[in-house]
Formats: structure tokens, C-alpha cells, sequence
């Protein structure tokens, strides 16, 4: 009985752990977004720019997987291009500043993204 009582403890604290990961995912990302503090005026271009990089980063690891290789390393780069692209883009309405916040946004984003899809 005691045994069982253990993997139980084990299991728990495993998925419990995991879970808190995510949560710090999602804090963290949340804090980013806060801190770049969106004026009204940019607000329906910066949720268009980041609807548009989500739905990419999204199909992500299917356009990889298409062409073959080392799958990790290509949806890394290809996240890395999206992000670099979103950048430029929310470049044109978003101020230095407020653009720091974004980039440490999309570098979280992609790592929960590889996470979360087993790449790391």
C-alpha cells in the first residue's frame, strides 16, 4: 500500500510540476504584453500582427515536416524567420520601446511553442 501511496506522490508532483511551467509560460508572456502597453490607436494592428504570427507559428511544424531533415532544428529557424518578420512588421506602428516588450514576447512564445510540441 505504502508503494502505491509513493508513485502516487511521484506522479502528482511530476504533473504538478509541468503544470507550474506552463503557468510561468503564461505569466511571463502575459507580463510582455502588459508591459508593451498598446495605445488604443495601435491596438487592432498589433492583434492583427499577432492573430497573423499565432496562425503561423501554429502550422509551423507541418510545413517543416513536409520537406524532411532535422525537424527540431528547421521549425527553430522557421520560428525564428516569423518572428523577425513580425517584428518588422509591428515596426511600422509600434514604437523602440514597446517593440523590446514584443521580441521578448515572440522568443517566449516560440520556446513554449517547441516545448510544448516536444522539440526541446
Amino acid at each position: 500500500m505504502k508503494r502505491w501511496g509513493w508513485m502516487l506522490a511521484i506522479v502528482l508532483g511530476i504533473a504538478q510540476g509541468g503544470w507550474s511551467a506552463e503557468k510561468s509560460y503564461e505569466d511571463r508572456l502575459l507580463l510582455q504584453l502588459e508591459l508593451t502597453a498598446v495605445t488604443a490607436a495601435q491596438e487592432e494592428a498589433f492583434r492583427e500582427a499577432l492573430k497573423d504570427y499565432h496562425a503561423a507559428r501554429n502550422g509551423s511544424v507541418r510545413r517543416v515536416s513536409r520537406q524532411g531533415g532535422d525537424i527540431p532544428t528547421r521549425v527553430a529557424r522557421d520560428l525564428r524567420r516569423l518572428a523577425r518578420r513580425t517584428l518588422n512588421e509591428m515596426g511600422e506602428f509600434l514604437e523602440p520601446d514597446q517593440l523590446e516588450h514584443v521580441e521578448k514576447y515572440l522568443e517566449l512564445a516560440n520556446e513554449q511553442y517547441m516545448t510544448q510540441a516536444g522539440l526541446r
